[in-house]
């Protein structure tokens, strides 16, 4: 597409191009005892506790602040707990087609 930067390069600002560095390939233990491996690790750990939190006080949210009946709670809980499961596939292919450098500059 036009605008778009080569494959590789990446748009500093001020439209400079700069190369991509060069992609390190590890094996699975010493990619593992990576300090981004870790960082990983620890956002997944409170992305899902973050997750859990919210879908297990979501239907007391809808009696209380809402007023609905036990039913309709429970179907708030479904419907967010589908949200949440479709979101984090949708979120998660989105990223892989965007890459790495661009999803991780916004």
């Amino acid at each position: 597409m036009a605008g778009q930067p080569a494959a590789g390069i990446h748009c500093r600002q001020g439209g400079q191009q700069a190369a991509a560095a060069p992609i390190e390939s590890l094996t699975l233990g010493a990619g593992a005892h990576q300090t981004a491996a870790y960082i990983l690790w620890g956002i997944l750990f409170f992305n899902v506790a973050a997750g859990i939190a919210i879908l297990s006080n979501l239907k007391p949210m809808a009696l209380k602040n809402l007023g609905v009946s036990e039913m309709l709670a429970a179907s708030v809980v479904m419907v967010g707990s589908f949200f949440n499961g479709f979101g984090r596939v949708f979120w998660g292919a989105l990223s892989e087609k965007a890459g790495t450098p661009q999803t991780c500059s916004c």
